[in-house]
């Protein structure tokens, strides 16, 4: 029983996309929130309604290429702002949609590896809600709760967008990059919507400016074409369902 307890709770969790926290073995200084209301002054917002926030620079063209390009956004780019080949090509791609965007310089990598955020993350949603306070925004977009493939900075960034939407009531407003599918499984996506081989192509030329990111795009290519993404209601209409189907099947195993 003591197993099937343990089973239970970890198919929860990864069918709800919930993010448990390490112990932090990062934490040095608590770093100060980066976005406040003259920083969004600055920026030419006139008839700009939307907003997006992604973890890191080339997440806005795979995730969203086609979206950025024939709508406007706000893009605020969580880290790598102190990259500067990275800046380089963040900063290519929206010269190439104009998309106004701010680029944090939040940590992607410490000494190497993947930064937890412990020292950052209260600076972060600071900055989300700094952004969802500013003006009306009719739609808000960020990555899934299970960070596409599972990218822990996008699962941590989806979340504390979520919560901050949920604060606000703004849910209805929010948005999800589309359900990621493994290579070999592609052929499952319900939703056969595609980009049209125009589109697909006009997406490639987006993302030239990321040739850092190149090995990137060879792994994540198999999902260019797709960028359905999801509201909030519905994925999370989906989980409940999920959740519901394996509390069952668990209590009739028991």
């Amino acid at each position: 029983m003591k197993k099937l307890a343990v089973y239970a709770l970890t198919a929860l969790l990864l069918v709800t996309g919930i993010v448990i926290q390490a112990p932090n073995v990062q934490a040095k200084t608590k770093v100060a929130a980066s976005i406040h209301k003259k920083d969004l002054d600055k920026l030419s917002l006139t008839g700009i309604d939307r907003v997006m926030f992604v973890a890191h620079p080339d997440d806005e063209t795979i995730w969203a290429g086609n979206h950025i390009r024939t709508h406007k956004y706000l893009i605020i780019c969580i880290t790598n702002g102190n990259n500067k080949k990275r800046m380089k090509e963040f900063k290519a791609v929206m010269k190439k949609t104009g998309n106004p965007y701010i680029m944090l310089k939040y940590p992607d990598k410490t000494n190497g590896k993947r930064d937890n955020w412990n020292t950052s993350r209260d600076a972060v949603k600071q900055d989300i809600k700094t952004v969802l306070d500013y003006k009306q925004w009719a739609m808000i977009v960020t990555h899934n709760p299970k960070g596409e493939y599972g990218h822990i900075h996008h699962k941590m960034t989806s979340q504390m967008v979520t919560e901050e939407c949920l604060h606000k009531k703004l849910e209805n407003r929010l948005m999800y990059f589309g359900k990621y599918y493994k290579k070999k499984n592609i052929g499952k996506i319900k939703d056969s919507k595609h980009l049209s081989k125009k589109q697909l192509k006009q997406k490639n030329d987006l993302f030239k400016p990321y040739q850092s990111q190149m090995k990137v795009k060879d792994h994540l290519y198999h999902m260019f074409p797709y960028e359905n993404w999801i509201s909030y209601k519905k994925w999370h209409q989906n989980k409940k369902t999920s959740v519901s189907n394996l509390l069952e099947f668990f209590c009739y195993m028991a």
